[in-house]
């Protein structure tokens, strides 16, 4: 391998204004960086500014292009400095009429199979004449860094769980949920109170005293169907959102993803609503219920990969576990005590991708 190449892996620093970032970005960065040489120091890619990339001396950047796309889809195809391997890649459907131009498509082909993420962006790929097939998501390949040690069996994590909006497009729902809310409050205050607590203390997103107790009284009212309230009361709860301006450098969220990472890896179990949680945890071993709602499953974005894992699904503002994932009888909740394993039905995925970027990397 000639001295002049270099490797690049992708981060986000930010394309909106909004002043919250989602740090399971760079989640996706440090499953890139698990295939970059020991003795390389990567090179790190706005995704939005691939177009433009420079670097002097250099002859090509081999760079895995995994991940979400994108902010603006006038900054794609990137820079011929780059040497493209498209594994893991999810297109938003959004982007679609504006994403691919001739230009995009000719790129597309000339580097395909273009392995997808979901299975709605290979339907995207495959109409527009492109090569591509199911990958899986590059973190499904963590495990190669990270693998789940059983140091507490009494660490539970809660990490973005879905809760049904105040607003939103269906105002019944929204009115029920505000009304459910505020009646879970005044009858389980004692309990809620305790939830509330172990928000406050871990959250990555601090919250005024009415958001912190509302979100805590819908953790209750939502969960409590399913979970018992010894797993409520001491779960931690987690979010994904950090503050740029408190956290603004690339080399900051990577340790910030890296210690998210390190907790998932010891924890008993993990319930989210987040794929950018879920799908490490799957990587890792660590045991994970992924819970979704009807809205998460329209984006698309679920396509392919909710049957990685044992679910919870949110309907009528109650979660119900998906009974031929857990082996509970009728009415019974998920306490402490209780315990499972995950699906395997991911590692065939994460050991094509392992394969797939080591063969990239060392070519």
């Amino acid at each position: 391998m000639e001295n002049n190449c270099k490797f690049g892996v992708i981060v986000v620093p930010g394309h909106s204004t909004a002043p919250m970032k989602n740090i399971g970005d760079y989640v996706q960065s440090l499953a890139a960086l698990q295939f970059v040489p020991v003795k390389e120091t990567p090179i790190l890619l706005d995704r939005e500014k691939l177009n433009i990339v420079k670097q002097e001396g250099v002859s090509e950047i081999k760079t895995i292009m995994n991940g979400w796309w994108m902010g603006n889809p006038n900054n794609f195809p990137p820079s011929n400095l780059i040497r493209p391997l498209y594994v893991s890649f999810h297109l938003r459907p959004r982007i679609e009429k504006d994403f691919f131009t001739s230009e995009v498509i000719e790129h597309l082909k000339a580097n395909s199979p273009i392995g997808c993420r979901d299975g709605n962006t290979v339907k995207m790929m495959q109409a527009h004449g492109i090569d591509a097939y199911f990958s899986g998501c590059l973190t499904l390949t963590l495990g190669l860094t990270f693998r789940h040690q059983k140091v507490d069996d009494s660490k539970v994590y809660f990490v973005d769980p879905y809760v049904v909006k105040f607003i939103g497009k269906d105002i019944k729902l929204s009115l029920a949920s505000l009304f459910q809310t505020v009646y879970s409050f005044l009858t389980n205050k004692k309990k809620i109170t305790k939830i509330a607590k172990q928000i406050d203390s871990t959250s990555n997103t601090k919250r005024g005293l009415i958001s912190l107790y509302t979100y805590a009284t819908k953790i209750f009212t939502i969960y409590s169907n399913s979970f018992s309230q010894d797993v409520l009361e001491n779960a931690f709860y987690y979010g994904h959102s950090i503050s740029k301006s408190k956290y603004p450098t690339d080399e900051e969220r990577l340790t910030i993803a890296r210690d998210l990472l390190e907790k998932y890896s010891k924890a008993k179990f993990v319930v989210t609503s987040k794929i950018h949680c879920g799908l490490p945890c799957l990587g890792m071993g660590t045991p994970v219920i992924l819970i979704i709602s009807s809205g998460m499953i329209r984006t698309g974005r679920m396509d392919s990969l909710k049957d990685f894992f044992k679910k919870g699904y949110v309907e009528n503002g109650k979660c119900e576990l998906y009974k031929g994932d857990f082996s509970l009888n009728t009415g019974q909740k998920i306490t402490s005590a209780y315990s499972f394993e995950n699906y395997e039905s991911y590692l065939s995925y994460a050991n094509d991708l392992i394969k797939r970027c080591k063969d990239f990397i060392q070519s």
